[in-house]
Parts: structure tokens; sequence; C-alpha cells
């Protein structure tokens, strides 16, 4: 916290990496943060992103939370729903949590619902997304400012292709590790015309 003090008297700073977050920290986190970046964060609660919301949802307009615990749970992921300002948010998830992903796809389209106005960048590596078709519904015809998209792992076919297809904004997105096939590949390349 010595660390954080330090920090909060620079209110020139825009971006912050940090491996943990607890609600004294964020009281001494500087008004002018714009970037907050907490990958792999196991120990940050809902309760932490409702204060962090309450202090910096209006100008708070990165927020990457790769892998992290609060990704991990219907109550998390809906905390994040007060940062209507973002215009890059990456929830991608660690690969052993994609089983279970299932069950806060709801949530998840309720986000970016929420988020879906200004948003410009979009991390959603590794959700099950084949499963759910309104969360890419949603990144379709809800998001006309995206322009980079990752969708890597999400265990997408051939199916789902057309869907990203209508992402006209994009110029960047990022595909691995799915079975989108000739068929899929043929869509895809819709974008690059």
């Amino acid at each position: 916290h010595t660390d954080m003090q330090h920090v909060q008297s620079m209110p020139c700073v825009r971006s912050m990496v940090l491996e943990s977050l607890d609600i004294p920290m964020i009281q001494l986190l500087p008004r002018s943060l714009r970037s907050l970046h907490l990958p792999r964060c196991e120990d940050t609660t809902v309760e932490c992103m409702q204060v962090l919301g309450r202090d910096l949802s209006d100008t708070l307009t990165e927020l990457h939370l790769p892998e992290s615990a609060l990704v991990r749970t219907a109550e998390g992921i809906a905390s994040l729903c007060c940062f209507t300002q973002l215009r890059s948010l990456d929830v991608s998830l660690h690969w052993d949590d994609r089983f279970l992903a299932h069950q806060w796809l709801e949530s998840l389209d309720t986000l970016l619902l929420t988020v879906a106005p200004n948003l410009q960048h979009l991390g959603l590596s590794r959700w099950p997304l084949s499963h759910h078709g309104s969360c890419l519904r949603t990144i379709a015809e809800c998001m006309p400012m995206l322009t980079s998209l990752d969708v890597s792992g999400c265990n997408l076919g051939p199916q789902q292709a057309p869907m990203l297809a209508q992402c006209t904004s994009l110029t960047r997105l990022r595909v691995s590790s799915n079975k989108l096939g000739d068929e899929g590949v043929s869509w895809i390349a819709q974008l690059t015309r």
C-alpha cells in the first residue's frame, strides 16, 4: 500500500497493471486512471469492483481481466456492468474454466449489451460462444465501433461464422483454436473485401 500511496500523488497516471486489488487500494487509485489491467487476479471481489465502479465508472475506458477469478461467476460478470464508458474489455477465460462457463453466458451477454456502444476492443478468448448465439448476435448487431475481437478457443464452427462476418468494422479478428473449417473461413474472408 505504500507504493499505491506514492501512485496516488501522481495525478497523471493513466494506466496500471496490478496483481491484485482490494477496497483500500481502490481508494488510493488516481482519479486520472483510464486503463486497469488485472491479469490472472485471484482475489479481486465483486464488492471491490462495485467500489471501483462507483469511483471510476465514468472515466475508466480500458478494463482487462484475462483469466481473472472475477469472470468465473455470474455475480462477478454483473459487477462489471457499471463500466459503461469502456472502449476496451478483456474477460478471457483460463482454459480450465471454459467447461464451466456455460452457466455464466447470460451474464456475459448482459455485460456485452451494457458496454456495446463504445467498445472498440473485446477479448473473449475461451468462452464457449458456440453454445449461446446471443453473445455473438450482440457483438454483430450492437457494437458498431468494434475494431478488434479475440474469440480464440471459443469452440466456434462454420455455423457461427456468418455472425462474425457481420462485424464489418473489424480490422483485427483472432479466431485461432476454433473449428471453422473451409466454410467458416469463407464467411470470415468476406471481412477482407
